[in-house]
């Protein structure tokens, strides 16, 4: 028989979780020494719009080989895996990336690449033309630049890059290919250390 006050009887509690109950105990112990949560540095930012084509572009983007060339005809989507790699990183304050052509007035294809892609892709992202440099919310740059004489690799001395992209390698001399891949260095864990 059942009464007026039915819905005032508890539940019954759940059965208990022993995975649920133990990462709960983990965060609070967590929360009370300081540790929050850091997103894996290593894993590739998951872009918006923008994602490799299927075959030698895919193999490109997520090529984890210190150097790695690509190469090809016309229309295989080097320039733009190129100028998309970057994003992977641009989560972090401290990346930096360097794009070179040869001559700076080879460079007008990457640029409007990049203008069409990177606002799209990381909203706040901001173009300076004065230094050739798109600057993200986290204060990650990706630059531009070019390597015209024999000794303007020079330009680059003393500079620090994750990553140092080449666009039509075969342009450059090997010399200024050498003395720019030095830039490659960093301390910053989790960071390439990628030459393209």
């Amino acid at each position: 028989m059942s009464s007026a006050l039915d819905w005032l009887t508890p539940e019954p509690a759940p059965p208990p979780d022993p995975v649920a109950d133990a990462l709960a105990a983990f965060l609070e112990l967590a929360e009370k020494v300081g540790l929050t949560p850091v997103e894996d540095p290593n894993r590739p930012r998951d872009l918006l719009k923008w994602n490799p084509q299927a075959g030698p572009q895919t193999e490109f983007f997520y090529c984890d080989a210190d150097e790695c060339l690509y190469g090809g005809a016309a229309g295989g989507g080097k320039s733009s895996g190129e100028v998309a790699l970057p994003l992977r990183w641009v989560h972090r304050s401290e990346f930096r990336a360097l794009i070179l052509r040869r001559e700076t007035t080879q460079l007008q294809d990457l640029l409007d690449k990049a203008a069409a892609l990177y606002p799209a892709e990381v909203p706040g992202a901001r173009w300076r033309g004065d230094i050739l440099t798109w600057t993200f919310p986290s204060g990650a740059k990706i630059l531009f630049g070019h390597c015209k004489d024999p000794g303007d690799w020079e330009k680059y001395a003393g500079h620090e890059y994750h990553l140092i992209e080449f666009d039509e390698l075969t342009h450059f001399l090997l010399v200024q290919y050498r003395e720019i891949t030095k830039r490659v260095r960093s301390a910053a864990v989790g960071l390439p250390r990628y030459v393209r």
